[in-house]
């Protein structure tokens, strides 16, 4: 399995240049996105092979917030397509105790119902941050796209099983790929 480093980091205006400049120069992770949240918040995304990740805490000197997991599960059918502009949906979540089987065992469904029935779904990768503490990223093509599946809400039954796995929601977070 995957290694997914997850940086966070402020930066205003006068920095994001510096800021995209260096995640281009950036050639260790398998994978190597660069996401806008906010006006000054970022957040650099890496997959690393699994004993592979380094440390980047002196990346351009900005004091910075690092978390690592485990990517469990990677959609590549519409990773070609996320591309600079993509939107990115960050949710952060937990499963009851002992029931991360069942998240599992229910995404492939949901990925299906999401490929044929979200105009604008991508990608997603399912990164493991803990015991019952779980990150879905989810790719879109646009802001509209995202924001349109949102209010579809767990439309299909194989979304529903998959969304019924998850007990607590804790954050959800819009960004779009700078780099």
């Amino acid at each position: 399995m995957s290694t997914v480093a997850l940086i966070r980091f402020e930066a205003d205006a006068a920095r994001s240049s510096e800021v995209i400049a260096a995640a281009k120069d950036n050639t260790g992770p398998l994978l190597d996105w660069l996401i806008r949240i906010g006006e000054r918040d970022w957040l650099d995304y890496e997959v690393w092979a699994a004993d592979d990740a380094t440390s980047t805490s002196e990346w351009l000197s900005i004091p910075l917030d690092v978390e690592s997991g485990t990517l469990v599960d990677s959609d590549d059918a519409g990773r070609i397509d996320v591309t600079v502009g993509a939107t990115v949906e960050l949710t952060r979540f937990r499963t009851q105790p002992g029931h991360a089987d069942e998240l599992i065992a229910a995404r492939p469904g949901m990925l299906v119902s999401f490929r044929t029935d979200r105009a604008g779904f991508l990608a997603s990768d399912l990164v493991r941050l803990g015991d019952d503490e779980w990150l879905d990223v989810v790719f879109w093509r646009s802001s509209d796209d995202y924001a349109a599946s949102r209010a579809q809400g767990a439309n299909t039954p194989a979304i529903t099983t998959y969304f019924g796995a998850i007990a607590e929601i804790l954050s959800a977070e819009e960004g779009v790929i700078a780099a």
